[in-house]
């Protein structure tokens, strides 16, 4: 039985996010608290985050990417706290931390790993975590990652975790929730 903020959070996938294919992480079918999944391809990941042509020089977003991953509790959507929490977090201290912090979110959102929307006199309020098959199929078609790099992930990814095409195809047959808007009633409208 899902919690208050499971539903939340799922209705916020599906108002912001309908089309897109959430990372609700390996194993999420079995709840446990204290504890996020990730794949094995994750060091992988993190390798491809790093790539100059996906950084182009302005810093390694990694760090950034596995607090996000470590926040997200099923639903691939991460309610964000103040920016310094997220900053210290990631190991960004001192004055510039935040800037730091909101560069490398940047990095991250410009290269497919996540998706964003602001609010709550936010930059970054709510943060959808693309599943990283989808994610990674993107910067293949752009190409922006090595063969070398990719393939080693390929390889990896064989061995349980999903395919891009079986990511695609489950969320053509599952729909997500949406959200229909009330008709007010005609004594309202008057």
């Amino acid at each position: 039985m899902k919690g208050a903020a499971d539903k939340r959070r799922a209705a916020l996938r599906g108002t912001h996010w309908s089309k897109e294919h959430p990372w609700c992480g390996a194993g999420s079918g079995v709840t446990e608290k204290g504890w996020f999944a990730a794949p094995r391809t994750l060091p992988l990941l993190l390798c491809m985050m790093r790539e100059k042509t996906i950084s182009r020089g302005k810093g390694d977003p990694s760090t950034v990417y596995v607090e996000l991953l470590s926040r997200q509790r099923g639903q691939g959507v991460v309610e964000m706290e103040a920016p310094d929490i997220h900053a210290f977090a990631c190991g960004y201290r001192g004055a510039r931390g935040v800037r730091t912090w909101h560069e490398r979110m940047a990095i991250l959102e410009k290269a497919g790993f996540i998706r964003t929307k602001s609010g709550n006199g936010r930059t970054y309020d709510l943060v959808f975590i693309v599943h990283p098959a989808v994610a990674v199929r993107r910067l293949k078609d752009q190409d922006l990652i090595s063969e070398q790099l990719l393939n080693t992930y390929l390889r990896q990814q064989s061995s349980g975790e999903r395919s891009y095409e079986e990511v695609v195809g489950e969320g053509k047959r599952r729909p997500v929730a949406t959200i229909v808007p009330i008709k007010p009633s005609r004594a309202a409208r008057r």
